[in-house]
């Protein structure tokens, strides 16, 4: 979901207000205001799906490391057809081992926040 704050407040601008100020009710002057507030958010809200391309896997995964997974999976089909390249074999089991590192590395760091957060 995205929000479009400018809209909200022209919405609200542009909203009539007079039965909130002559109502007497306290009650009833909250609920006028509630709905108005959210009748003017939901109306400024779109609502956008993400392919499954961009989504993350795993809650610790960052846009950068999707991008190298899918890579290292072109590079594993592209070994998977030629195997004599030895070439492109070295470059795939470094990439992956590079990969590897990193992935795990970023898992660590984010359990590590995540749980001093907890802490706190």
């Amino acid at each position: 979901k995205s929000i479009n704050f400018d809209k909200i407040v022209n919405n609200l601008k542009t909203e009539l207000w007079i039965d909130l100020y002559n109502s007497k009710n306290v009650n009833k002057c909250c609920d006028i205001f509630y709905n108005k507030l959210n009748n003017s958010i939901s109306l400024a809200t779109e609502v956008k799906n993400i392919s499954a391309k961009y989504k993350r896997i795993k809650q610790w995964m960052t846009a950068g490391l999707l991008c190298s997974a899918r890579n290292k999976q072109k590079i594993a089909m592209k070994v998977k057809k030629h195997p004599n390249n030895t070439n492109l074999l070295k470059y795939y089991i470094n990439y992956k081992n590079n990969f590897t590192n990193i992935l795990r590395l970023t898992k660590i760091n984010f359990f590590k926040t995540k749980f001093k957060n907890v802490a706190s």
